[in-house]
């Protein structure tokens, strides 16, 4: 065989007499997991707010799951071992499978109100799930502690507030932080922290709760008429937390002492971000924050030896903006925009100086999450969630300043109501988590997305008219797996040597759970198929495992343009899963007859699960 240059179709490949040999297992990728990762436990990580791992994370998404659960989902999932994490509007918490999607346990509802907008959180030291509920009417939030391989109820607590008889009815809408702070409190056990937001006018209150039972440690009502929300904590050197509210201040509190250290007014607009901690040494660090509504991205000394805020600080203008900082080295990246002044970026500022700019990259819509980082190698690599009736998953690559890939969920662009009203189904509020390879997250329509950084088993060359579904058989080339990761035009391409030959692509996905969790199946493939002689096009088909044969899914028309075919199956999916694998195929229309070739070019390819 033969490998060359082919001025615009890109590499060819010519099949010759030479028979390519097929690696072990049919060469066929797996996306099952590999092996123990990293955890994401609470908001962007850590304790800190971090919001970047060494772990990798998709360049590309090929195969993706897609868990239905009962509410839309407004925080960012958690990844405990091999168990995601979700929790969901309507007050249930749900743990799936990271590979699968499959649903491992749902909690009992944890409360009655509506929106459900605080993150929570996993306890490392005691495998435990802290996850802060509100209840309709004057009933009062509860602080539940669940079993993180159960769901089962540990404890829950009623919150009160500051004179400890009175209920907390107020929502809890921040993160939910849970770290070790035994040091300072000399306790045996952990703290949990979060902060409660009522309406734009209304006090809210921080609370600090013992993780081991749910014992109250300390509390405080903001002193200016203003409540917390999204505004998560950061712990300082075990013994301070530092929060922003919606009243523009910036509060330290010595947890030692039980009291306020310190606290800082920001500006007219309301902190709704949490705040990163970036420690330079044992007794100094810059706290980074978003302001909403003055539209401002902070940084702020702390000095962890007195407690006392720093005007070590400079801030810069990035629009409206709730997203959390991710800080790593001399870059800091925020995200910003909403919906009626647009303005919708994702930014790379320089830390010493954040007048200054690295990059800034357009999405479609505003970015109200907060960005996760990859760190490979020398390459960071950005993920973020956008919020708007066609909301999607982004990654961009650092050193390129380019989007490296745009994933679209199939609630795209759908809405509850008529012409385009009611909830935007594909709106992700917060950012994502990262782990072993993947990226999860969800949206309004009530769907937890995981996608995968493995692609099929991809083959190619030529068939016969009635393929069956081990046709094609010759495995791509390494270079060819690349091309068909994202969707960016640079095609992998197999042209036919033979008279009655059609160009075909396979594509072979395993790692699929047991039929009976699968209730849908997507397949969406771009590319191009034309011949020679003008019988241009290609076909989409998928194999039906228990005749052995292909079924159409969706007519290419007969352009030699690049086209995106989908197609899904929603009834007996048994036919379509075979030892955990599912096949695709995109098989040109015409034929190779004399000189006049057969080709098939495939840019990208996509299978998505549905699981219960």
């Amino acid at each position: 065989m033969k490998w060359m240059s082919l001025g615009d179709k890109g590499a060819v490949l010519l099949w010759g007499m030479v028979l390519l040999v097929l690696i072990a297992a049919v060469g066929v990728a797996s996306v099952a997991a590999a092996g123990e990762a990293a955890d994401w436990p609470q908001f962007q990580k850590d304790e800190n707010n971090n919001g970047y791992t060494y772990e990798e994370a998709p360049l590309g998404v090929n195969f993706a799951w897609r868990a239905e659960l009962s509410g839309a989902i407004d925080v960012e999932p958690l990844v405990v071992g091999d168990d995601v994490i979700v929790f969901v509007r309507g007050n249930y918490v749900y743990s799936l499978n990271k590979t699968t999607g499959v649903q491992n346990w749902k909690s009992i509802q944890l409360g009655s109100g509506f929106y459900t907008l605080s993150t929570p959180a996993y306890g490392v030291d005691n495998n435990t799930i802290y996850a802060v509920a509100d209840y309709t009417g004057a009933t009062a939030s509860k602080l539940y502690a669940l079993n993180a391989t159960t769901g089962e109820e540990i404890w829950n607590v009623s919150v009160k507030r500051p004179d400890g008889t009175t209920e907390e009815i107020y929502a809890p809408y921040t993160p939910v932080l849970f770290y070790n702070n035994s040091t300072s409190l000399n306790l045996d056990d952990d703290v949990v922290c979060f902060g409660t937001w009522s309406n734009e006018n209304t006090v809210g209150t921080y609370y600090v709760y013992n993780a081991a039972d749910g014992s109250p440690i300390w509390n405080r009502t903001s002193t200016h008429n203003r409540g917390y929300y999204w505004a998560g904590a950061a712990p300082i050197n075990q013994r301070y937390i530092v929060y922003g509210g919606d009243d523009g201040y910036l509060t330290a509190v010595d947890l030692q002492a039980l009291d306020v250290s310190d606290e800082e007014y920001i500006g007219t607009g309301r902190i709704r971000s949490s705040v990163t901690w970036c420690p330079i040494n044992e007794t100094y660090g810059h706290l980074f924050f978003t302001n909403r509504t003055n539209a401002k991205v902070t940084k702020i000394g702390f000095d962890a030896s007195t407690g006392d805020f720093i005007e070590d600080s400079c801030s810069r203008n990035i629009h409206f903006s709730t997203s959390t900082p991710t800080v790593i080295g001399d870059r800091v990246y925020v995200g910003g925009g909403n919906f009626s002044t647009q303005n919708n970026s994702m930014i790379c500022l320089h830390k010493s100086n954040m007048s200054q700019e690295y990059w800034t990259y357009e999405p479609d819509c505003s970015v109200y999450s907060s960005p996760a980082v990859s760190i490979r190698d020398s390459d960071k690599y950005v993920y973020f969630t956008t919020n708007c009736k066609n909301g999607s998953f982004y990654c961009v690559n650092d050193s390129s300043e380019d989007l490296q890939w745009k994933f679209t969920t199939l609630e795209y662009g759908t809405t509850s109501g008529p012409n385009g009203t009611g909830t935007w189904y594909s709106a992700q509020l917060q950012g994502v988590a990262i782990s072993d390879g993947w990226v999860y997250g969800g949206n309004d329509g009530g769907y937890t997305y995981g996608l995968s950084n493995v692609t099929p088993g991809a083959y190619g060359y030529e068939v016969g008219e009635d393929p069956n579904c081990g046709e094609p058989n010759n495995e791509f080339p390494p270079a060819y797996y690349a091309k068909i990761r994202v969707l960016d035009g640079d095609r992998a391409v197999n042209v036919t040597m033979n008279d009655d030959c059609y160009a075909a692509h396979r594509f072979t996905f395993c790692g699929i759970p047991s039929a009976s969790n699968v209730t849908m199946i997507n397949v969406t493939w771009a590319g191009v198929g034309h011949q020679d002689d003008d019988d241009n096009g290609a076909d989409l088909y998928i194999c039906n495992t228990t005749s052995g044969a292909y079924e159409f899914l969706q007519d290419g028309g007969t352009t030699d343009d690049e086209v995106v075919l989908t197609g899904g199956i929603t009834s007996d999916i048994s036919n379509y899963i075979q030892s955990g694998c599912i096949t695709v195929m995109a098989k040109q229309k015409g034929t190779h007859s004399v000189s006049d070739r057969s080709w098939i070019e495939t840019d990208y390819v996509n299978l998505i699960i549905t699981v219960v």
